[in-house]
Order: structure tokens, then sequence, then C-alpha cells
């Protein structure tokens, strides 16, 4: 088994488990109490939570032919990218016992944590983004042109960890959710 077989284990390995903590807990989002409504930040959240999972896991095919993904500096940081990954799946969504003051509670509680932890997720990305284009050969003013990728997702991390404002949130989330379906799209793998 070559270097990145290894890598491309150890991302499914991880994303797997982040994918399953979010299903554990998707049963009790959407088996309400009656007359309890699905408070939409939290389904919101949780969806581009699960939709980043999904993009780590196209991005892994994208540095296939990346030689300095195998070495220990950049797995370390590869792994911590990861291991924040999974701690965003497992706050996004409440286990039985954070369901008992409801989902708005919930939310609340966890908006600062759950946002503060994709920003740190981000900003590793931001890292990973400069180097691998850098390595790609693309020349620096393209990379300026382009830094909105890592810029609005960053910016909009920070504004959700500090603002409190539920619609605001609920307009911050649909975006990063829509710059995300929009830059993931047309991906392939193969």
């Amino acid at each position: 088994m070559e270097g990145f077989n290894y890598i491309v284990a150890i991302v499914s390995i991880v994303i797997g488990l982040a994918l399953a903590e979010i299903a554990q807990d998707l049963p009790q989002l959407i088996r309400r109490r009656r007359g309890e409504r699905i408070d939409p930040l939290v389904a919101g959240s949780s969806l581009f939570v699960l939709l980043t999972l999904i993009s780590a896991w196209f991005d892994m095919w994208a540095i296939r032919a990346v030689p300095d993904i195998q070495s220990f500096p950049i797995f370390t940081l590869l792994f911590m990218h990861l291991l924040l990954l999974y701690l965003l799946a497992s706050a996004c969504l409440p286990t039985k016992e954070e369901d008992q003051n409801g989902l708005a509670g919930f939310y609340e509680r966890q908006r600062r944590y759950l946002w503060g932890l994709y920003f740190a997720y981000e900003l590793i990305y931001g890292f990973f983004w400069i180097y691998l284009q850098t390595r790609k050969g693309v020349p620096p003013l393209d990379l300026l042109s382009r830094s909105y990728e890592i810029l609005v997702p960053l910016a909009i991390a920070a504004f959700l960890v500090i603002v409190r404002d539920r619609r605001l949130h609920g307009v911050g989330i649909a975006i990063l959710i829509a710059q995300l379906l929009a830059g993931y799209w047309t991906y392939r793998v193969g």
C-alpha cells in the first residue's frame, strides 16, 4: 500500500466517525415531541457540517499528487484539521441529555464553541489551500483574486461567534451552505 492510501484510510476513518456522530444524534432531532419545532439554526448548522464532511473527503482526492502530504508536519496538521472536523460533528446536534432545554437553547449554548471550532478549521483549511495552490504553481495574483474562497467563511465564522442575532445566524449559515455547494458542485472523484 502506498503512502497516500494510508492517508486516505485515516481520513476515511475520522470522517466516518464524524458522520456516525451526526447519524447517532440525528434521530433525536427528527423525532421531536408533539408541538415542538425543529430549530432552523440547529438543522442548518448540522446540514452545513455534514456538507463540510463530504467536501473534506472530496478534498482528499485533490491532494493525492502532492508528495509533501506524506511528511510528518503536513500530516500532523491534516490530522488536527480532521480532529476539528470531528469536534464540529459532535457539537452540531444535541445528545438526548442536552436536548432537555429545547433546541434554541442548545444552539445558543453551542454557538460560540461550534463557530469557534469552524473558524479554527477554516484557518487550517486556508493554510492548506494556499500551500497546495502555490505547489501547483498558481501565481500569487490569482491566489489573491480567489482569496474570497477562504476569507468569506473565516469572516462569517468570526461573525457567528460574536453576534447573537438568530436571523443573522440564519443568513450566515445559508451563505456558508451556498458557497460550499457552489464551490464543490462540479467536483468529481476520478
